[in-house]
């Protein structure tokens, strides 16, 4: 069953694009097992989008109802208050001092000048009190640009282990994921939350808590040196414009929801054309394609010229706020002079005080908002760590043994192995066959037959609903896939190569091979041929999912990769599908040659004749099995595809 397999209930469809277009590499195009299911009603991203249980929706832009701004600091805690690390912590402690001292010094600047107009309007000598005026200011800007200093390391730093975690955690979610989730609103995602991040950390640490205590430092001053009166004053304008603030900003952060909405749209649009650029190109669909983006920019525009509007009608209402009471505490300063209560320094320091409270309300104005917008960003990015992976280990797992035996291969044993990408239709049902050490298998079928789900599920990307499958006798269940996953190579049928040298792009499946083993796997299929045709040789970048390459170059580099990997498996779906006969003879004489347990998926059924067995599909069921000569004399389903491919290949 699925809790077997440690996959959780329900179905969840949920920087760095250079470390997501890798996770590409298996997933870039959907099987044709999942576009004959697609046919029914799957490969539908559900409501909940990439926030899954935030219930928020992945492109288009997550409510900011989700997750308080509390709960992030909660979240942050542990990266900027990590444990053991007392240099941060003693970097983190001295911002803060540093904070409490500067807003204290910035307070007492009013009471200066205060002191400076009175001896001067009494005809004193205030020299030193002008001095003291500029010094103060100066050691108040000194603390505010120490705390700033010190804190940008523990941003940075944060930022960063919180962005490593996240694509780490990408890496390590099941396939099903990433088939559902189009790359370019997935790093989308992850920029805005990396983004968001240094915001917050800024909003929180150098505005809203510095603001708090300023405010209520200029409110206590307030009250002891001119009067409950103008104190109260103050509180009333702070609250006015504090409700004022917070209505328009809900309202402004709806708006942000849509413009976040048509960005996750127009990106992830954009990076789709641009993937299928050769298709596109082909089929004369420019213009169609640039009016799609259009449509969707054009919207963008209109919901950012309202967010705009919006932003002119909060400014607006909150200098209205604040001038209304600007003119009732200074007419209130100015009876208390006229009346003898108060002096001309008096008035000096509320007008004094009042800009201190002025600079702190409008900071917190704009960095309400920020914090709000900020919310939904890494609301995003944070959802993703949430995801659980529907393939992962299960608690009591064990690492894989390798066993002693003497064929470098792994026997594979699959036991009545069932598979649905979802409830409507079944993908395999019940499918059994087993391979010896060193074995080659062929698997073969219509579309939409289970093939390359088959792989999937055998290469740990997938878990099967029923049966078990078994490799190297140790049941895949039991053992961790971190641990099996070394002795196991995979051809993908859709090779999507990385944005590197051919030579970085082989060596991805044996880092620490050395030159004669690399030119041997190279020599072997005869990609060394084509490669010194090339100006750089090994060293010719082969662009973004390979796209300066032919198909069968890329797969050349795809098969180089396994066979350099030297594993006890290895599996091959459509691998040689644009190589030439010649070409794909050498192939399949060094993919034999590997000694590796080999489970080919093929179409071309001459490159397979030669395998111990064949295990024929149709849909999702083993109908034939047996050598090539033994499926021909069944004259079955088999033959019909034999004699098929017969005659076109003689027309």
């Amino acid at each position: 069953m699925l809790s077997s397999y440690g996959i959780l209930a329900g179905s969840s469809r949920c920087v760095f694009p250079s470390a997501l277009t890798g996770l590409k590499w298996f997933t870039h195009q959907k099987s044709e097992d999942e576009k004959v299911v697609e046919k029914i009603d799957v490969g539908k991203a559900d409501d909940s989008g990439i926030l899954g249980p935030l219930k928020s929706k992945s492109g288009e832009g997550a409510a900011a109802a989700g997750i308080t701004a509390f709960q992030i600091l909660r979240r942050l805690g542990g990266f900027v208050w990590p444990k053991g690390d007392w240099v941060q912590k003693t970097t983190v402690a001295s911002s803060v001092a540093l904070m409490i001292a500067g807003r204290a010094v910035s307070v007492a600047i009013p009471f200066v000048f205060r002191s400076t107009v009175d001896h001067l309007n009494a005809g004193k000598n205030a020299t030193k009190l002008v001095i003291g005026y500029g010094a103060v200011k100066a050691v108040s800007s000194l603390f505010r640009e120490a705390q700033f200093s010190l804190f940008a390391g523990v941003t940075h730093s944060a930022v960063r282990k919180v962005a490593i975690r996240v694509v780490e955690h990408l890496h390590e979610l099941d396939l099903q994921f990433h088939l559902d989730r189009q790359t370019g609103g997935l790093t989308r995602v992850i920029d805005r939350g990396t983004k968001a991040m240094s915001l917050f950390f800024g909003s929180i640490v150098f505005n809203v808590v510095p603001a708090i205590m300023e405010l209520g430092m200029v409110v206590g001053a307030l009250s002891h040196k001119v009067g409950w009166k103008l104190a109260l004053s103050a509180v009333s304008a702070l609250s006015a414009y504090s409700v004022f603030t917070l209505f328009l900003t809900q309202w402004r952060v709806r708006l942000r929801q849509e413009m976040n909405a048509l960005e996750n749209k127009a990106g992830a649009q954009t990076v789709d054309s641009l993937m299928n650029y050769v298709a596109v190109k082909a089929f004369s669909a420019e213009d169609r394609e640039i009016l799609r983006y259009d449509d969707v920019m054009h919207k963008y525009q209109t919901a950012s010229i309202r967010f705009q509007m919006s932003l002119a009608a909060l400014n607006f209402g909150q200098n209205l706020i604040f001038a209304i009471a600007t003119v009732g505490m200074i007419g209130l300063a100015a009876h208390g002079i006229h009346s003898g209560k108060h002096t001309v320094g008096d008035a000096v320091l509320v007008n004094g005080l009042l800009n201190q409270i002025h600079r702190p309300l409008n900071f917190l104005g704009v960095v309400y908002r920020e914090v709000k917008q900020a919310s939904v960003d890494m609301e995003n990015m944070f959802s993703l760590l949430d995801k659980e992976s529907r393939v992962k280990d299960l608690p009591d797992a064990l690492p894989f043994k390798l066993p002693a035996i003497p064929s470098t291969g792994l026997p594979l044993l699959i036991d009545s192995v069932s598979f649905s990408y979802n409830a409507d239709r079944s993908i395999l049902k019940g499918v059994s066959f087993h391979a010896d050490p060193g074995d080659f298998i062929a698997v073969v079928g219509g579309n939409g037959s289970g093939k390359t789900t088959l792989i999937r599920l055998l290469s740990g990307f997938l878990a099967p609903e029923n049966g078990k499958i078994w490799m190297g006798g140790q049941d895949l269940r039991k053992i961790t896939l971190k641990s099996i996953r070394p002795h196991i190579s995979l051809v993908p049928q859709d090779t999507t190569l990385f944005n590197h040298s051919i030579r970085q792009n082989i060596m991805v499946g044996n880092p620490s091979a050395s030159e004669e083993e690399f030119q041997r796997v190279v020599e072997s299929i005869g990609l060394d041929k084509s490669v010194s045709e090339m100006p750089d040789g090994w060293e010719t970048m082969v662009g973004e999912r390979g796209l300066k390459l032919s198909e069968g170059e890329k797969q050349k580099i795809s098969i180089a990769r396994a066979l350099l990997k030297k594993s006890r498996v290895l599996f091959c779906d459509e691998a040689t599908s644009f190589l030439d006969v010649e070409s794909e003879k050498l192939v399949m004489n060094a993919l034999r040659a590997s000694g590796s347990t080999l489970l080919v998926v093929a179409h071309r059924l001459s490159t397979i004749r030669d395998a111990k067995e064949i295990i024929v599909l149709k849909e999702g069921e083993i109908v034939e099995r047996g050598t090539h000569a033994e499926l021909i004399a069944m004259n079955g389903l088999y033959t019909e595809m034999w004699q098929k491919q017969q005659v076109s290949t003689n027309q």
